[in-house]
């Protein structure tokens, strides 16, 4: 990955468990490094932390589902649709708690800072130098900052239910986000995909069947829009935490994500495009 603070770095290997005997669930949870520290910073961490763990029954679900739609095998198919959405459900419920010790104004001005990186960034246009990095050849690097768009997660999601977001402006970003996960992640996405490619859709093999197995259709709808639902309420708090915020230097645009990309617009169309009749 990238030499430069990433979501695995910030989230995915920044916590323990402070009673090992215990799960992996918030009040069980504390960060292991922080930058200003406090309440604030830290229950943000968490809350993806305890997320990233509600989602970790997705990746098994996907590859079964995979392979029952390999042998048209409906029934474990919807099995597994329910399975992923029960998840998305309970990785909701934890945004939902975001508010509750994450205040709007301690996130943007103490926290978010920390997260931007040097590409696109007004206050350093040029990047910054990786002193004696020979291959860098002592010429400024720009890299992405940490975003939730390194997550694994979603791109997983996107990639197995087939959903398909038209070609904008915000596309080759979401592409170039893949570079700042673990290997192992990146390489399970690409291989959703590449099956999606090589004909085993699951949008247009559960379209082909809504007539006569109206219940797997069912399921594909339930699945899409509990993923919808969860990208709502991402909208509503980046909404409320960034962009209601009242920008004050160039440094910690309100108008710019972390990872230097505006963002509004286009994740309200990543929204719009994940809800399904």
């Amino acid at each position: 990955m990238p030499p430069i603070l990433s979501y695995a770095s910030y989230v995915l290997y920044n916590w323990r468990r402070i009673d090992p005997q215990k799960p992996i669930a918030l009040g069980n949870l504390a960060v292991v490094q922080n930058f200003l520290g406090g309440l604030d910073e830290d229950w943000f961490i968490l809350i993806h932390v305890d997320i990233e763990n509600r989602a970790g029954v997705i990746p098994a679900a996907i590859i079964g589902a995979l392979q029952a739609l390999t042998h048209r095998h409906i029934v474990m198919l919807e099995t597994y649709l329910a399975m992923i959405t029960l998840s998305l459900e309970s990785m909701l419920k934890t945004l939902e708690r975001m508010p509750e010790r994450c205040d709007e104004y301690i996130y943007y001005t103490r926290v978010r800072p920390y997260l931007h990186g040097w590409k696109n960034n007004p206050s350093i246009p040029d990047g910054i130098m990786y002193e004696g990095v020979s291959a860098y050849r002592n010429k400024p690097q720009q890299f992405r900052g940490e975003s939730g768009a390194q997550s694994s997660i979603i791109p997983s999601l996107v990639a197995f239910l087939d959903i398909r977001h038209k070609e904008t402006t915000f596309t080759p970003y979401l592409q170039e986000m893949l570079s700042y996960m673990p290997n192992g992640h990146r390489r399970l996405i690409e291989a959703i995909e590449q099956l999606s490619c090589n004909g085993y859709s699951l949008f247009n093999f559960v379209r082909a069947r809504k007539q006569d197995n109206p219940s797997l259709y069912d399921a594909y709808r339930s699945c899409r829009n509990a993923l919808y639902n969860f990208r709502k309420k991402h909208f509503e708090y980046v909404g409320r935490y960034i962009h209601s915020q009242a920008q004050r230097h160039t440094g910690n645009p309100t108008a710019i994500g972390t990872a230097g990309t505006p963002f509004m617009t286009s994740l309200k169309e990543l929204m719009d495009e994940t809800w399904f009749e």
